[in-house]
């Protein structure tokens, strides 16, 4: 924990709210939606931005000077790797909007970082979050200021903050990684014989 509590001191030094989203569909990301909660977060007093990693706007779209885009970033090099690392340390939320998921290994890795995830209640997203555990999940259609509600509430509670990057990590410690993943499909798989 001592490492998650030392990159959540370090979080809660910035005075602008860093947004993060990684994916390679922009559509069923939701990203468009994750530029307009940023959008309206900036319009409501909070200084935000966002990093959208790994997916492209459709054509002709221009992006706010809030918004950095980044095409992709190889994880298989440790240059890459540590970038992204950079990119999760330094984010106060892992903010995707997805309107269809299966499971979102992201949030895990998000998680993985104490960086708390904002979704949408959708397939299989919410047996990765928990409210006010490791993050927050939003209706489809929910309005968009209900969003930038929770993220001002919770980014201006420096407390509450802490504590839900500290839950966000503990998920993935004893949730969401590989090995406790596969011991508990062992198990169900002894169970069942």
């Amino acid at each position: 924990y001592a490492l998650i509590e030392n990159i959540t001191k370090e979080r809660l030094q910035y005075q602008i709210c860093k947004l993060l989203l990684v994916g390679m569909d922009w559509q069923r990301k939701g990203v468009d939606k994750a530029v307009a909660i940023t959008t309206r977060l900036n319009e409501l007093g909070l200084k935000s931005e966002i990093t959208i990693i790994g997916c492209q706007p459709p054509k002709n779209t221009v992006l706010p000077n809030f918004v950095k885009n980044i095409k992709f970033i190889d994880t298989s090099v440790d240059t890459g790797l540590n970038t992204m690392f950079n990119y999760y340390g330094q984010s106060h939320f892992f903010l995707m909007p997805t309107l269809a998921e299966t499971f979102g290994h992201v949030f895990c890795e998000a998680n993985a970082f104490g960086l708390p995830c904002i979704s949408h209640k959708t397939g299989g997203v919410p047996s990765v979050i928990t409210n006010e555990i490791n993050g927050h999940l939003f209706e489809i259609g929910e309005n968009i200021d209900n969003w930038c509600e929770y993220i001002i509430k919770i980014f201006n509670d420096k407390t509450a903050y802490k504590e839900l990057c500290l839950t966000s990590f503990n998920e993935y410690q004893t949730r969401l990684n590989w090995d406790n993943g596969c011991k508990i499909v062992i198990d169900k798989l002894k169970k069942s014989m």
